[in-house]
């Protein structure tokens, strides 16, 4: 959804604004995304926890991929897309999943929000706009799903 939206605004505002349409097509998820986001949702986050908590060596903050080696059969059993997507799944491509990472795969759209604008420093006022205009969003999608006649700004 915003990876870099506040490195290229000026490519994708116009004349200083940001337009509903503009927003909601900035690096619009590929088929495969939406997909492996749509599996990734079926999975019980308290479940989640317990897996990544059984995983994790003692000491250690980060689920290595030597740790999901030794832990294959139960990964497969609650969660194989932590071995399938690991790439995808390694926000900060460190060759390890932190428990905030799995979350934001399990999680929704607006997790992923949070965490990709906990990592910017700085400009709260304007990750506090992103965050209402994406609930704004997020709602409107749901009064339309509802059969509500939502107009565009």
């Amino acid at each position: 959804c915003c990876p870099g939206l506040v490195d290229r605004f000026q490519e994708v505002a116009k004349n200083g604004k940001l337009t509903k349409d503009a927003f909601d097509n900035y690096g619009k998820p590929t088929d495969r995304a939406k997909h492996r986001a749509k599996r990734a949702k079926r999975h019980d986050l308290g479940e989640l926890r317990q897996l990544f908590d059984t995983i994790v060596k003692a000491g250690e903050k980060d689920i290595k991929l030597a740790d999901l080696v030794r832990h294959k059969r139960e990964v497969n059993r609650i969660c194989p897309e932590l071995i399938t997507e690991f790439s995808d799944i390694d926000q900060d491509n460190s060759c390890s999943v932190s428990w905030d990472e799995l979350r934001v795969f399990a999680g929704g759209t607006d997790d992923w929000l949070k965490f990709q604008l906990q990592n910017i420093i700085g400009l709260d006022g304007l990750k506090d706009q992103i965050h209402q205009f994406h609930q704004s969003i997020s709602l409107d999608k749901k009064r339309q799903a509802a059969g509500f006649d939502v107009k565009d700004a």
